[in-house]
């Protein structure tokens, strides 16, 4: 049996008195405990990117860009709660001029960037549906005046508090 296969199980249950019975179908999925969430910032790859990853493009001065796709996707299939997600600038050419910013309104979810290490830390228990509204707001922005032109590579990874998703 492969971890998305079920068992079905019957059982009849009789009643005394009427001489009734009925039968109680149970369905149990095995392999599911345990599951990590899983990250895809480009379900449909319309940036270009395969797999999980999303390109975009920012200009100095321009306004924050969003570094995440419309259509990304966010899901835990054993949990319906998150308990964290992070989002990290692994190459910073511009030090604290780099930041990371998320909309978490309307949620339980709080969001923390740290200009020293480049990670933008979203926590507190909620559901993955708000995890996924809060990461399609994340947004990236450089206030040098003179930016490195660098392609800049980050990297997202959910929790739901025991397991830790893909690395998008």
């Amino acid at each position: 049996m492969t971890s998305d296969e079920a068992i079905s199980l019957a059982f009849q249950v009789s009643t005394l008195a009427a001489g009734d019975s009925t039968i109680l179908q149970y369905r149990y999925y095995f392999g599911h405990a345990g599951s990590a969430p899983v990250v895809d910032l480009d379900a449909n790859n319309s940036s270009g990117l395969g797999g999980a990853n999303f390109t975009t493009n920012f200009t100095e001065g321009s306004a924050p860009v969003s570094i995440v796709d419309s259509d990304s996707t966010l899901a835990d299939i054993d949990s319906n709660n998150l308990s964290g997600m992070t989002a990290t600038i692994t190459n910073r050419q511009d030090g604290i001029a780099e930041l990371l910013a998320a909309n978490t309104a309307g949620t339980s979810i709080t969001a923390s960037f740290d200009t020293n290490t480049g990670v933008l830390t979203l926590s507190g228990s909620d559901s993955v549906a708000h995890y996924r509204q809060v990461l399609r707001t994340i947004t990236y922005e450089n206030t040098s005046q003179n930016p490195d032109t660098t392609v800049r590579q980050l990297s997202f990874a959910a929790t739901d508090g025991t397991n830790t998703s893909n690395t998008a």
